[in-house]
């Protein structure tokens, strides 16, 4: 059911005044559920138009396809967003959701499992601590809620320094690589500051491409042919995760699927979906999944035809997807965690992410108990066990 409710932060039972930015008012913070979230959708858009911090996974659009597919059924998110409004502006807002575990009501960024990374969105000029602040403060006294577990916030994220300072850290900190675009005018640029090995090899699998036959690559935008490359990427991604015998909270649940290709057809709400495939003889050989949002381009999924796993084709595809980014005018190329090697072949820069948890019952307390320590210490135990092992316990800690 939808509702909206309103507080302000200032005047509410418990809440000690604090000094504001100097750009800043009481701040009114309000919590908007369900189908009302659509009624903000002209703001929502204006927000991300001129974003200080604009990601794909905060947009309305990838969230609406999420909402369609996630908040029906049996298992169905309750999803609600956390406005901030300065003089009836909106000025910041976190797309969050309440899911059940077990007995347990979890608060969790909405768009999860999908979601690379959580972050507040917030307008150009109020990236001030303090209004998001009082969004988390709020937040937290949410009766929905018995644990509150934000996963896969980056370092210099907007609401990083706040959930620092108002919930606890869930786990080790991973490391997202990322490719530095911003200076560069062509690959060459990117080859020279690749070792030598990595070049030579690059050499060798054009080179044993080419002699297979006709290589050819493409970028598609959301539409028919973005959702076949879609379909294939997953499939080949699939194909690769049950070979390796490992479990993807993502594709273990095929609810996730089904929003990658809605996203992947639809032309008007999916303009952020972007796909790349390299081909030989017609045939797909290596393909990504990613998206655009501002400056930013981000690999989302990528995957390879097994039948042609001896070319090596990930790498080529990989190194035309970074061509066509510069050509575009993209600053960066964002690998998200974690910083696998083949990953770090490519560059040396990467920026922490990190996972908060807060509690709000006592039942909540023992779940943040398991997130922060219990839950790290058996996923490492677990990654030491054979394969074998690996395989049979690894659904167990696939949540987080």
């Amino acid at each position: 059911m939808a509702r909206a409710t309103t507080f302000n932060p200032l005047v509410a039972s418990g809440a000690k005044p604090r000094p504001q930015a100097a750009n800043a008012h009481a701040p009114a913070i309000s919590f908007i559920w369900g189908t009302a979230i659509d009624e903000l959708e002209a703001e929502w858009r204006d927000l991300e138009d001129n974003a200080a911090n604009p990601q794909p996974f905060s947009s309305f659009d990838f969230l609406w396809h999420w909402r369609a597919v996630f908040c029906v059924g049996k298992d169905a998110a309750k999803p609600f967003v956390v406005t901030v409004r300065d003089n009836a502006r909106l000025v910041a807002l976190l797309p969050l959701m309440i899911t059940r575990v077990g007995p347990l009501h979890v608060c969790e960024w909405m768009g999860e499992p999908l979601t690379e990374y959580g972050d507040a969105l917030v307008r150009h000029g109020y990236t001030n601590a303090e209004w998001l602040e009082h969004a988390i403060e709020r937040l937290k006294a949410c009766p929905d809620a018995d644990v509150f577990y934000l996963r896969k916030v980056r370092a210099n994220a907007g609401i990083a320094p706040v959930l620092d300072q108002m919930m606890s850290r869930a786990g080790e900190q991973r490391q997202a690589p990322w490719i530095d675009l911003s200076a560069v005018t062509g690959i060459c640029d990117v080859h020279q500051r690749l070792s030598s090995n990595m070049r030579k090899e690059l050499r060798r699998k054009r080179k044993k491409l080419d002699s297979v036959g006709t290589v050819d690559f493409c970028i598609a935008h959301a539409g028919p042919q973005a959702a076949a490359v879609t379909e294939r990427t997953v499939s080949f991604k699939k194909a690769w995760l049950q070979q390796r015998g490992t479990i993807s909270r993502a594709f273990a649940d095929p609810r996730c699927t089904t929003v990658l290709n809605r996203l992947s057809a639809d032309e008007r709400r999916g303009q952020d979906f972007i796909v790349s495939e390299l081909s030989v003889n017609g045939e797909a050989a290596a393909s990504e999944v990613g998206f655009r949002s501002g400056s930013r381009y981000y690999a989302y999924i990528g995957a390879y035809n097994p039948d042609m796993a001896v070319h090596g084709p990930g790498l080529i595809q990989m190194e035309h997807t970074v061509a066509w980014c510069i050509s575009e005018g993209i600053e960066a190329y964002d690998l998200f965690a974690p910083a696998d090697d083949y990953k770090l072949r490519w560059t040396d820069k990467s920026v922490a992410i990190s996972d908060y948890a807060a509690a709000r019952t006592i039942a909540g307390k023992l779940c943040t108990l398991w997130l922060a320590r219990i839950r790290p210490l058996a996923k490492a135990a677990l990654l030491a066990a054979p394969q074998s092992i690996q395989t049979r316990f690894s659904r167990l800690l696939a949540r987080g």
